[in-house]
C-alpha cells in the first residue's frame, strides 16, 4: 500500500522552532507507522529557492528530515516553465541516481537520460569543460578569472571564484581523463592545468 502526503506541513505538530530534533521526531513517527504496517508513505516537500551544487542540501527544513527517512528524492526544474528537470535520488538501499526529465504535451514526464545507464551524466559540469578545453593543449597556465571566460559557456557560467574549488574538488575525475590541475600563489591566485604526467 503506497499512501501519499501532500504536503508534510499538513500533518506536522506546532513546534517553537524548526530544529533537527523536531524534524527528526516528527518524520521517524511516520517511519515507525510505516514500519509496522508494512506500507509505504511517500511525503511532498518543498524546496528552498536558494540554489546548490547538492539538491539535497535544497531540502526544506534540516538535515533531520532526511536522516530520517530511508529515501529522498528532489524533483528540480532547469527553469521556470521549461519543462525539463532532474529527478536526483539517493537512499539507505539504492545508489545516487539521477534522472533527466522531460515533460510531453500531456503534462507527463518523460524519461530522457539515466544516470545508471550512463554513469558519465554523474560528473561535474567542469570535468567536460576543462576536458573539452584541453583536448588540444599540453599544458594551461593563467588566472581562475582567465579560465572561467575561456571554459564558460553562456548557458553553463563557472564564476572565477568557484573555478578553483571545483577544480581540486575533482582532481580524480579530472585525472580519469589525463589531466592534473595545480592551483599555485604567485602575484595573484594562479592556476596550472597539467596533462597527468606531464611535469612543469
Amino acid at each position: 500500500m503506497l499512501i501519499i502526503i501532500d504536503t508534510l506541513q499538513m500533518i506536522r505538530r506546532p513546534a517553537a522552532d524548526n530544529s533537527y530534533a523536531n524534524d527528526y521526531a516528527d518524520l521517524t513517527a511516520l517511519k515507525r507507522l510505516a514500519d509496522k504496517h508494512r506500507i509505504a508513505i511517500l511525503l511532498i516537500h518543498h524546496l528552498r529557492k536558494q540554489k546548490d551544487d547538492d539538491p539535497f542540501n535544497r531540502i526544506s527544513g534540516t538535515t533531520g528530515l532526511s536522516g530520517a527517512v530511508d529515501t529522498s528524492f528532489t524533483l528540480v526544474e532547469e527553469r521556470r516553465g521549461s519543462g525539463r528537470a532532474t529527478l536526483s535520488c539517493i537512499g539507505r538501499d539504492i545508489e545516487y541516481r539521477e534522472l533527466e526529465l522531460r515533460r510531453n504535451e500531456n503534462n507527463i514526464w518523460e524519461l530522457v537520460s539515466d544516470s545508471r545507464e550512463h554513469p558519465e551524466l554523474l560528473l561535474p559540469d567542469i570535468v567536460f569543460l576543462v576536458s573539452d578545453f584541453m583536448k588540444d593543449k599540453s599544458e594551461y597556465h593563467g588566472t581562475p578569472t582567465e579560465l572561467s571566460e575561456l571554459i564558460s559557456r553562456e548557458e553553463n557560467r563557472i564564476s572565477d571564484r568557484m573555478v578553483s574549488r571545483l577544480l581540486l574538488r575533482n582532481t580524480e575525475e579530472l585525472a580519469g581523463y589525463g589531466i592534473r590541475a595545480v592551483s599555485r600563489r604567485s602575484s595573484g591566485r594562479r592556476m596550472k592545468l597539467l596533462l597527468k604526467g606531464i611535469m612543469s
